[in-house]
C-alpha cells in the first residue's frame, strides 16, 4: 500500500515481530469508529489504527505497557472462548446491543465484517479490539 500504510493482509510479518512494543498511548474516536494505539519499538514509532471499531476491552492499562503480540482471532473461537463473559456483558449492550444472545452476536459481527484482535502484553495492557480492519502506519 502507498503512504507506508499496511492493511491486515500485509502485516503478518510485522505482527510476528511485534514483540515488546512500548505503548505510548491510545485514543478512541467513537464518532469515527476508530481506536489508535501508538507504540514505539527500537526507536521507531507506529500508529496501529483499528477502523470500523465496534468495541474494545482492556485490562491492566497503566503507564508502563508493553505489547507482546497482536493476533487476529477467528470470531467463532473468540465467542466460544469468552462465552460465559459475553453472556453476562450482552445484558448491558456490550460488545453490541443484540437480541438473541451469542448467536445473534456472532451474526451481527459477521455481517459487519468484524475481526477480533487479541492484544497480549508482557507488561500491562492486554485485551481485545473488535473492528473491521487494522492499519499500521509509521509516525513521522
Amino acid at each position: 500500500m502507498s503512504d507506508g500504510n499496511q492493511c491486515l493482509t500485509d502485516i503478518a510479518e510485522h505482527l510476528i515481530m511485534a514483540n515488546n512494543e512500548r505503548v505510548l498511548g491510545y485514543a478512541v474516536d467513537y464518532d469515527a469508529r476508530e481506536l489508535t494505539i501508538r507504540v514505539e519499538q527500537q526507536g521507531r514509532r507506529l500508529a496501529m489504527r483499528f477502523t470500523g471499531l465496534v468495541a474494545h476491552h482492556f485490562n491492566h492499562a497503566g503507564i508502563r505497557n508493553v505489547i507482546y503480540d497482536i493476533a487476529a482471532v477467528p470470531l467463532d473461537e473468540f465467542i466460544d472462548t469468552e462465552r460465559k463473559w459475553l453472556s453476562r456483558t450482552l445484558r448491558y449492550g456490550f460488545p453490541v446491543t443484540v437480541r438473541g444472545g451469542l448467536d445473534s452476536l456472532r451474526h451481527s459481527l459477521s455481517e459487519q465484517g468484524c475481526q477480533v484482535f487479541d492484544i497480549r502484553a508482557s507488561v500491562g495492557l492486554c485485551g481485545f479490539v473488535i473492528a473491521q480492519r487494522l492499519i499500521i502506519e509509521q509516525e513521522v
